[in-house]
């Protein structure tokens, strides 16, 4: 086999190699987004799909992001509390600086997941504000829902209920759009926690009653936290002990799940009635199937139960566990919403700091262009009275061949001499290559043209007497005889244009018109003037 053709072998191989790489890292992407089609519904079918995935295979980071957050989605879906970030790092490096919104908010929500698991509220919080400090039309209903939820969570482990029923508020919404009923139910639930928290009665009566709607729709888990509002709701409200109790039995005769019933909401409901025996036996039922160890509430209502049953020695130790788990819990909270505080100024100082880098830039951006568009306007002007420079150097030239004999007998010619002569060193001298370099020239030689037409009238003065008689019978000025003379030279309106300014030259034929009685339907002004001189001096010829 020739060289030559072993290198087109070799090359084919590597060709093939490299399209079939691109064709399994295709795949690969594609199967992950299949994967995350139905991760929501079926969360460990999707977890058993993702632990097939080879992570060495993956080699952009684009698609390790992908798989860690879909791997953080699906363990948190299949109930596997995660407290460390080592799986979802890749996607947080990743989506956080190159992802869309909705990237971002995903992985700020399961990162916040995380911390909520770690126990680790303020940056849990904090994920949250981040994420819904994003473009929220851009991102998902149901990831909205969710980072709203996590928020309200928060807020209430640290005692905020006000921020909590706000943020659940929010999370009822979100879940509404997304048409998502048991999330929906959640939120509501929390809701009317937090007004019965907030002793907010009318508006816990009013999410009890969009709860009744999906009573069907609840797991049991949330039937048992929908008959512990209404019950806290028949306490509060002073309802009649009969309509207590009845309802109360009724709720333990349809739901006998004893460990899921609030037993201590049942005691506080017979220590309200003066049932003092029954509420301490549903009181130590509650301890039976939940964790008192950091249960102020339980110890406080125990108390007050021992009391009414004149035990005072146990109401005394009942008060003092009550004290000093408030006390830990009244400093968690202190400490809880200082350290929550202070993230959130960190956060605000950062996002204030990326606003005002993005204005001073968007501010010099504006400057440039503006300085941009001024030198650029300048350049037009400058290169606009260059040419008409150029025009009225012509014209001077002109007048000056034609008169020179007579501009020696003129005392005030020195001016028009003067200017010819910088027109002359002007035109003559080597050009830049930029003209804002002869601005200044050209602002120069453009001043003070009006004594140009003065001079033209002294000229013609000497030479025609009888014409400029006749113009100044009708009562015109020196610059008006002038600009006369102009026409007689051979100039037109556009030549003189260049001597004076275009509005001005129009403005002077209308008054030269109405001095000299000509009406609009007379002739043109220079064909008049040029008539009148010829009658005057028929053997001079005049273009």
């Amino acid at each position: 086999m020739s060289l030559n053709m072993k290198k087109k072998v070799l090359l084919v191989l590597i060709s093939t190699l490299v399209i079939c790489s691109c064709k399994m890292t295709h795949t690969k992407f594609r199967n992950m987004e299949n994967i995350g089609s139905y991760i929501n519904t079926n969360p460990d079918s999707a977890l058993n799909e993702l632990k097939k995935i080879d992570i060495s295979s993956l080699h952009t980071k684009k698609d390790k992001a992908r798989y860690a957050l879909l791997y953080s989605i699906a363990l948190d879906k299949n109930y596997i509390d995660l407290t460390h970030d080592s799986i979802i790092k890749p996607a947080v490096e990743y989506y956080l600086n190159h992802g869309t919104e909705n990237d971002k908010a995903y992985t700020y929500y399961y990162l916040g997941r995380i911390y909520e698991n770690k126990e680790d509220y303020e940056e849990a919080m904090l994920c949250a504000v981040k994420a819904l400090s994003l473009d929220t039309l851009q991102i998902d209903n149901n990831i909205l829902k969710r980072i709203s939820g996590l928020q309200g969570a928060m807020y209430h482990k640290i005692w905020r209920h006000e921020e909590s029923f706000h943020s659940f508020s929010r999370a009822a919404h979100y879940a509404y759009l997304d048409r998502d009923t048991t999330y929906y139910i959640y939120c509501y639930l929390n809701i009317g926690k937090m007004n019965n928290m907030m002793e907010r009665y009318n508006n816990l009566s009013i999410a009890i009653d969009t709860l009744d709607q999906y009573i069907n729709n609840m797991s049991i888990e949330q039937i048992h936290f929908y008959h512990n509002l209404k019950l806290n709701y028949y306490i509060y409200t002073k309802a009649h002990a009969g309509t207590v109790d009845i309802f109360t039995n009724s709720y333990i005769n349809n739901y006998p799940h004893y460990n899921l019933i609030n037993w201590k909401t049942i005691a506080i409901a017979k220590l309200k009635n003066q049932q003092y025996d029954d509420a301490l036996y549903y009181i130590n039922l509650y301890s039976k199937y939940n964790d008192i160890s950091n249960d102020a509430s339980y110890y406080s209502n125990l108390a007050k139960i021992q009391e009414h049953l004149e035990d005072y020695k146990g109401a005394s130790r009942s008060r003092k566990i009550y004290s000093e788990i408030n006390g830990k819990q009244d400093l968690f909270i202190y400490k809880s919403n200082i350290a929550l505080l202070q993230k959130e100024y960190q956060f605000l100082l950062s996002e204030r700091k990326k606003r005002n880098i993005k204005m001073y830039s968007i501010l010099f951006i504006s400057l440039l262009s503006i300085i941009s568009l001024y030198t650029s306007i300048k350049w037009f002007v400058n290169k606009r009275k260059l040419w008409a420079i150029n025009n009225e150097f012509r014209i001077l030239k002109i007048v000056e061949q034609k008169y020179y004999h007579i501009l020696s007998l003129v005392k005030d010619n020195e001016n028009l001499k003067n200017r010819l002569i910088s027109f002359t060193t002007f035109m003559e001298s080597p050009k830049p290559d930029s003209i804002s370099k002869i601005a200044s020239q050209i602002e120069m030689i453009e001043k003070n043209k009006n004594y140009i037409i003065d001079n033209v009238a002294l000229v013609y003065t000497i030479l025609y007497p009888e014409f400029v008689v006749r113009l100044k019978n009708n009562g015109l000025t020196t610059s008006e005889i002038g600009f006369c003379c102009l026409y007689i030279i051979g100039l037109y309106p556009e030549d003189i244009k260049y001597l004076i300014k275009r509005k001005t030259v129009y403005n002077i034929n209308s008054l030269l018109r109405k001095k000299m009685n000509l009406n609009q339907s007379d002739t043109n002004l220079d064909i008049w003037l040029k008539n009148l001189f010829t009658e005057l001096y028929p053997n001079i010829i005049i273009k």
